[in-house]
């Protein structure tokens, strides 16, 4: 396991090269949520949403239903994620959220901004910004959630 995170309405999550799972009381044990990715960091925003930090970027989580978005570093998309490997995201009062990567500097997700949305202060100095893996964060479409089975 690399995180362990307790939401506002009190659900344990944890993120592991497995994916995200979510602690079941009357299991006794984890429940594999999203399998899909390596996630290294877990933490909530102003909405309730999960931000999971993982080896393929950003994904931004509706815990109730798993849907979720994915933001992504393009190669030849300089207003992309900086890289994606992310170590860990963070929401600020602004409501903006900030990425640290490994390899790619930072990124700011302004969710206030038309387009793409996503800035990054000090990436190998310069300026770009971060999309979704599948369109902006203005139009990006949420994935379904997979199927849930037991961590081991």
């Amino acid at each position: 396991m690399r995180s362990v995170f307790t939401d506002r309405k009190g659900r344990v999550w944890a993120g592991s090269a497995k994916g995200l799972s979510r602690w079941d009381p009357a299991a006794g044990s984890f429940v594999s949520s999203l399998r899909d990715s390596y996630v290294r960091h877990i933490s909530e925003g102003h909405d309730g949403t999960l931000w999971l930090s993982t080896d393929r970027g950003v994904l931004n989580v509706d815990p109730a239903t798993l849907r979720s978005v994915t933001y992504t570093h393009r190669p030849d998309d300089k207003r992309s994620l900086g890289f994606d490997r992310v170590l860990a995201t963070l929401e600020t009062s602004d409501r903006s959220v900030w990425v640290a990567t490994d390899g790619g500097g930072g990124s700011r997700l302004d969710p206030t901004a038309s387009g793409a949305g996503v800035s990054t202060g000090w990436s190998r100095g310069t300026s770009t910004a971060a999309s979704s893996s599948e369109a902006s964060p203005a139009s990006a479409v949420p994935t379904a959630p997979p199927s849930s089975s037991s961590l081991s």
